[in-house]
């Protein structure tokens, strides 16, 4: 299920390298703007009304401040039927069991690459777009929060599955991790190697957010 997943998310990706590269100066910019601080509901009801303007890191972060984050919540069980339902393509049990996470964590990324691989499949269209909405939302606002290629650049994710997720669409295969310690913060080092050509490197997260909530 994963492989058919990525597979499409990937097409996605390629929309998301226009808009998402790490480009410092504007991301600064963009910082430096007062905005009014949101909580998670009004955000998620924005994300739902489809609004051209949501920050989707600034949603991500909301949701950290909610009762229900818990960067440790697996859901395995749950996961795991989910995956067996795409595969069975008993998509009415997949969607509702994608539904199932996304009540109580709509910034899960896995829940919204299965909704998406269901509605292209059964071409409900406007359903698709929706959640490749809220994809290249949520998976851009992790590749704009760095580059990856060192501690002070590093991806800034709020879950263990959000790095599992961005290698994967970066096209790296997970060979080794350490965590280590710069200045106030945590960072995840990965080395990694590309899948096709075999060409090793490390990509950093920053894991503040997450070890903060042991």
């Amino acid at each position: 299920m994963k492989k058919n997943i990525f597979l499409t998310i990937i097409i996605l990706f390629s929309l998301l390298i226009i808009g998402c590269t790490s480009d410092s100066t504007q991301i600064k910019s963009e910082i430096k703007e007062p905005k009014k601080v949101e909580t998670y509901e009004q955000i998620l009801k924005r994300v739902k009304a489809q609004e051209k303007d949501v920050d989707f890191g600034e949603f991500r972060m909301a949701y950290v401040k909610t009762d229900y984050y818990n960067p440790y919540e697996q859901n395995i069980k749950i996961r795991k039927e989910m995956s067996l339902a795409i595969s069975n393509k008993d998509y009415k049990k997949a969607l509702e069991l994608a539904g199932k996470i996304l009540e109580k964590n709509y910034v899960d990324i896995e829940a919204h690459m299965v909704c998406l691989v269901v509605y292209e499949d059964i071409k409900k269209k406007n359903k698709y777009e929706y959640h490749a909405y809220v994809l290249n939302g949520l998976i851009g606002s992790i590749l704009k929060s760095g580059s990856g290629k060192s501690p002070e650049s590093a991806f800034v994710v709020i879950s263990i599955r959000e790095e599992t997720i961005i290698l994967e669409i970066l096209g790296y295969k997970q060979l080794k991790q350490r965590l280590i310690s710069k200045g106030k913060h945590k960072y995840d080092a990965i080395e990694v190697e590309k899948a096709k050509t075999k060409k090793k490197t490390t990509i950093y997260f920053n894991v503040d957010i997450p070890l903060g909530n042991i």
